[in-house]
């Protein structure tokens, strides 16, 4: 879905030009992308971008160290769409690997945060933030992909 220098061109056909936010995410080592991905597409409201990336900081930090879930990586539309649009790309290897993990988020995230009080205001926070979320899942096609050498 996306290229080196963290360009990703949306499904629409016109250019959207997208930045890759590594602080953001939890990028797998695998060259090649998965075989699925679940994409999310957050509008976050005017004025509240930086409560944002925060709060999704935080989360990324909780997730990062219980080693949670799959691995993912956010983007930012740099260029050719709505202001404020961020995008969370999810790697899943398989249709299994959509299944809720063991242990529910919510409970994860308190656990990392200390609190269930804590894990709960964060998560309002991060609701009142949000204009608008779009979810959908992509499948990978290596035969209509060009891969360079050294990806595969």
């Amino acid at each position: 879905m996306g290229s080196d220098d963290g360009t990703v061109c949306g499904v629409t056909g016109r250019p959207l030009y997208y930045e890759h936010q590594p602080d953001w995410s939890w990028p797998g080592t695998d060259k090649m992308p998965s075989k699925y991905a679940e994409v999310i597409t957050f509008n976050v409201r005017q004025g509240k971008m930086e409560g944002f990336v925060a709060d999704v900081k935080k989360i990324n930090a909780a997730i990062t160290k219980a080693k949670y879930g799959s691995h993912y990586n956010f983007y930012t539309l740099s260029f050719g769409g709505k202001g404020g649009t961020v995008v969370l790309v999810v790697d899943h290897p398989n249709y299994a690997d959509f299944a809720e993990p063991d242990k529910p988020f919510g409970k994860m995230l308190e656990e990392s945060l200390g609190t269930k009080a804590a894990a709960t205001a964060l998560m309002a926070r991060l609701d009142a933030e949000l204009d608008s979320t779009e979810a959908q899942i992509v499948k990978f096609r290596p035969d209509l992909s060009y891969i360079p050498d050294g990806m595969k």
